[in-house]
């Protein structure tokens, strides 16, 4: 296989204090909303700190040439199992050509 000089990296950012869920009906109940923001006070990132694996993935280095690990918190990591099945990566690979109306076949 020829090298195209693109590189991918997966990763997760981890659990982040955004307002991804500002408009989560839930969170509207006045008993719930403190205790949900306590909680992600005490074990969320910051914006800042779930930004720093993506920044790595993005300007390290010592990463030329490497692609197609799992980075979590800055470091390899192993993925979950149920990402190297090859029988529910096809069917994702279906599913996204249907959803986008895109094909690549090789």
């Amino acid at each position: 296989m020829r090298s195209t000089g693109v590189t991918v990296y997966v990763l997760r950012p981890g659990p982040v204090r955004t307002e991804i869920w500002r408009n989560w009906t839930l969170l509207h109940k006045p008993y719930i909303k403190p205790f949900v923001l306590m909680l992600a006070w005490l074990f969320f990132k910051d914006c800042k700190q779930g930004a720093q694996t993506t920044i790595y993935c993005s300007v390290a280095e010592e990463l030329n040439g490497v692609s197609g690990l799992y980075y979590s918190d800055c470091r390899v990591d192993e993925c979950n199992k149920l990402a190297k099945d090859p029988g529910l990566a096809k069917k994702l690979w279906d599913v996204s050509e249907r959803f986008t109306g895109e094909s690549w076949k090789d």
